[in-house]
């Protein structure tokens, strides 16, 4: 097993890791029926299993906030419990040196579990409850960045 990750990877490489997911899954994170590249794109990190990617994750900086990262993680299940989800979250806030952020936000269905220990072990907070979804931020401000990336060769 070779791990490796991509600050620049192709957004077919997410399309790789989105096929893999269960039908729920899918249906979280393409709630109109697919999975588009979004024009308000900021960051994207893959996560390569021997040059396969097994997962991403993904911010969007939208106008009306434009201090806060808007988050989508996804891991295939042949590569989940490896720590992977979490090593991308440390990648996204090393991110901060490139863009100018200071809070990742994140909305989790809720039986998601995995996804919400996830998070609250990253230090999230979880500041709503939108019915089927609890939201969920981490303020980053505060984060020093520069030694993230050098944890990996990437």
């Amino acid at each position: 097993m070779i791990i490796s990750y991509k600050r620049t990877a192709p957004f077919s490489d997410v399309q790789k890791v989105i096929r893999s997911l269960s039908q729920a899954e899918y249906l979280y994170l393409t709630p109109r029926g697919r999975y588009i590249e979004s024009t308000n794109l900021k960051a994207r990190v893959v996560v390569y299993d021997d040059r396969k990617p097994v997962g991403f994750i993904e911010g969007v900086i939208f106008d009306d906030a434009p201090k806060t990262l808007v988050i989508s993680i996804a891991v295939s299940p042949q590569a989940r419990h490896q720590g992977l989800a979490a090593n991308l979250l440390d990648k996204i806030v090393a991110e901060k040196a490139y863009l100018d952020f200071d809070t990742l936000f994140a909305r989790v269905d809720k039986v998601n579990v995995a996804s919400q220990r996830l998070l609250e072990k990253s230090g999230f907070t979880q500041i709503r409850d939108n019915g089927s979804q609890y939201v969920y931020t981490k303020d980053v401000l505060a984060i020093p960045v520069y030694k993230l990336w050098k944890k990996d060769k990437t």
